[in-house]
């Protein structure tokens, strides 16, 4: 293992470059690299497969005996809130920095290399050993039909199934673990609506409510009886529920191989977070209606799958084949955590091993991109679940576990602290959080939240301990602590790193805007744009053009018109920059044709608006190019003369927009010439008739906003109305209008002679 540079100095990023098999190929080493493979479906596939597992199907059991139903309710909600924070912490740094290992290579980066090293390997063997877990489990599930089948023989299995299908490539893997885990997601949707129409009175015991919350009541004591003891039994409860949300952050370990990591995190973290949000908390819910917490068959401290509330709870109900079916299921959910729990360790192995806390061997894949060294070490892990075969290596194996059960809350204190750290650094840079792909909701207060909770369930989780004193119960509780520290304070002592300066962070290596394993890696993006106020706006206006029919690109032909109308045309600067961080403009010859579309629109304008003001929006995008971005070759209108095909060019698409209001217009310039001139020739003729490079739609997307922006009544009449004849919807052109009511409201500029799309509508 090599030592890091002083102060987390940058390594190599391991940016790569496609080779001719499709294949990433690492710049400097001319070696395979991961690829980014992964849709939005799978990065949240993949965390509820690594998520929902034992922790909810068997442990919500154990959970609900110690604290009873709101006890449990209660907890598993109030760690979701931690949870929360957490996701959308690592949400932002994710989507600007989208690294295999993510959170261990921003901790290494951010803070001090020691600290990523004690995270990693922390977090790596937690979900190692969690491997094992989940085989033994499937296991034991499986002796619920036969109790006398060995566990070992099904150990055996399904670790050489689980180690085979994690070599796949990892766009089938994303796709298997996809169906995978949608089981999962399947079988909790039954059970609810199962547990509804049980509670309902359907079953043998018939109308339920609220009854268990009564008899034998809503918390139950532990430790001590009275009040007391009801607290000692929601708070113990706290890190089982830990334990059942950890692996909501694996969306975060597969940005590394994620595609248009910008777009599919933010949307994979949030449906990832409320869809196992909602699952869980709907879960134990019903289950502390169906099943009381003193039901004997919840057998605290074990894993026999009977003791799973969902199989108790259909028992209950006297359905005789659901247990069966339940327990069928339960084997599918334990195998897909185990699937994922083999992904999340080998990526983290190799985020480790780019940051030199790993042997470099680690990160080599093979022609798919899968790091098949990284992918055996950790499926090795597995195979410590044979130590359940005998009963001194099973006390081994509960020891291990006591390692994975609040090693979720070391990894969750470690990305809210360096969030944290990662705004320091950005207002220590001058760039504004708006700029960034995903901004985290309320900050810094949020991640402060989840940092403060998740240090004191960590230090209080063996709180039980102190109050019935026993030395192997407390080494028990806190020896996942006990590495952490020791492998921290060991890796500082034996390489002396030192907390990393604020000057000193690497923000660069693996950016967003750096990504160029896609496209082309010697041209990288220009810097991001500066203006907070309108990269917020150009973000709400895209996201309004996301619920029209309108193509992809409008919004920013609309955007660049209303700035070059606008008092401040060079403003334009900044959408092109905003444009460029996106992954599809990542190449020169993608910036090059979104120049001739920003381009285009501002010519069109120029009949709109008059020459000066375009011309200072092109030139100010100008100023910020690249030379190797920018195009010399084009030339839309060459040769072009206000000929007699250009006349007839420009009076169809005139009658086009106008309808029957074309003849009517024609004869008020007929006593003004030149006008009509102007309009038929040089407007429609020469600038808006063309359609080599924007459509119908978007040349209206540039008549209208620009008519608009100039609070034009008549003018703006007849586009509404042509914009809605050329096929665009009420309900989009009504986005249209609101946009440009949006732009022209964050520069001051009143619209208050434009009409209405309400207003205009009979008229269309």
């Amino acid at each position: 293992m090599e030592s890091p540079g002083e102060n987390g100095e940058k390594q190599s990023n391991g940016l790569g470059i496609k080779s001719a098999d499709g294949s990433q190929e690492d710049i400097e080493a001319g070696r395979a690299e991961l690829q980014r493979g992964l849709h939005s479906r799978h990065l949240q596939f993949l965390a509820i497969g690594g998520t929902i597992g034992t922790g909810l199907f068997l442990g919500s059991g154990e959970a609900l005996a110690t604290s009873g139903p709101v006890g449990c309710l209660i907890a598993f909600i109030f760690v979701g809130s931690i949870v929360y924070s957490v996701m959308t912490s690592l949400c932002e740094m994710a989507t600007y920095i989208p690294v295999a290992g993510s959170f261990t290579v921003y901790a290494s980066r951010f803070l001090d290399p020691s600290l990523g090293f004690a995270m990693g390997w922390t977090y790596w063997f937690s979900w190692s050993i969690t491997f094992a877990l989940e085989l033994v489990a499937a296991s034991v599930i499986i002796q619920f039909w036969n109790s006398s089948l060995s566990i070992g023989i099904f150990v055996a299995i399904f670790w050489g199934v689980f180690t085979a299908l994690n070599f796949l490539p990892i766009r089938w893997f994303g796709e298997f673990e996809m169906w995978f885990s949608s089981i999962k997601v399947v079988t909790i949707v039954g059970f609810i609506i199962f547990a509804i129409c049980i509670d309902a009175g359907v079953g043998q015991q018939g109308y339920l409510g609220f009854h268990a919350w009564k008899d034998p009541g809503p918390f139950a004591e532990s430790v001590v009886s009275g009040a007391t003891g009801k607290f000692v039994g929601f708070w113990s409860v706290m890190v089982t529920a830990g334990f059942s949300y950890q692996g909501s952050e694996l969306v975060g370990v597969g940005a590394g191989e994620a595609r248009d990591p910008s777009r599919s995190v933010p949307s994979a973290i949030r449906w990832t977070f409320w869809g196992i949000f909602s699952m869980f908390v709907a879960t134990v819910f019903f289950i502390g209606l169906l099943v009381p917490y003193d039901t004997p068959q919840l057998l605290i401290g074990k894993s026999d799958a009977s003791a799973s509330p969902l199989v108790i709870a259909a028992n209950l109900a006297g359905v005789p084949v659901l247990p069966h079916i339940i327990n069928g299921v339960l084997l599918t959910a334990v195998l897909s955590a185990a699937n994922s729990n083999v992904y999340s360790g080998s990526r983290i192995l190799v985020g480790l091993a780019k940051e030199r806390h790993a042997p470099a061997f680690v990160t080599k894949t093979n022609r798919f991109g899968t790091p098949y060294f990284a992918v055996a070490i950790t499926a090795a892990m597995g195979l410590l679940g044979f130590l359940n075969l005998s009963s001194e290596g099973g006390n081994v194996f509960n020891w291990l576990l006591n390692i994975v059960s609040i090693a979720g809350f070391i990894t969750w204190s470690s990305i809210s602290v360096c969030h944290l750290r990662f705004m320091s650094i950005l207002r220590d840079r001058n760039i504004p959080r708006e700029t960034l792909p995903y901004m985290a909701p309320l900050q810094p207060y949020l991640t402060w939240f989840g940092l403060f909770f998740s240090i004191l369930i960590l230090l209080t989780n063996g709180f039980t301990v102190f109050m019935e004193w026993n030395t192997s119960d407390f080494f028990a509780a806190y020896v996942s602590l006990i590495l952490w520290v020791v492998l921290l304070a060991g890796h500082k002592l034996i390489f002396w790193t030192k907390p990393v300066k604020l000057a000193d962070a690497d923000l660069d290596s693996d950016r967003l805007g750096q990504l160029v394993a896609i496209m082309d890696s010697s041209n990288p993006a220009p810097s991001p744009p500066t203006d907070a106020g309108l990269v917020s706006l150009f973000r709400k206006i895209e996201e309004l053009f996301q619920t029209t029919k309108l193509s992809g690109e409008s919004w920013y032909i609309l955007t660049i018109t209303c700035l070059a109308a606008s008092p401040d045309p060079e403003s334009a600067a900044q959408l092109y920059l905003h444009l460029c961080g996106q992954p599809a403009y990542s190449t020169s010859e993608a910036r090059k044709a979104l120049v001739r579309r920003l381009r285009e629109a501002l010519v069109k304008a120029v009949s709109l608006v008059g020459v000066c003001k375009p011309i200072e929006a092109v030139v100010a995008i100008s100023r910020v190019e690249r030379e190797e971005d920018r195009d010399y070759d084009s030339h839309t209108r060459r040769g072009w003369q206000c000929d007699e095909a250009n006349h007839e060019r420009g009076m169809a698409w005139f009658r086009k927009v106008y309808t029957r209001n074309a003849g009517d217009t024609m004869g008020i310039f007929d006593a003004h010439r030149d006008f009509a001139w102007i309009s038929a020739e040089i407007t429609y003729g020469l600038y808006l008739s063309d359609r080599q490079v924007l459509d119908d739609i978007d040349t209206e997307m540039v008549a209208l906003p620009a008519i608009m922006m100039q609070n034009l009544a008549i003018e703006t009449h007849w586009h509404i109305r042509g914009t809605r004849r050329i096929g665009v919807s009420k309900e989009d052109t009504e986005v249209v209008c609101r946009c440009v009511h949006l732009v022209a409201d964050h520069f001051g500029v009143k619209l208050n002679k434009v009409p209405t799309v309400e207003q205009v509508e009979p008229d269309v």
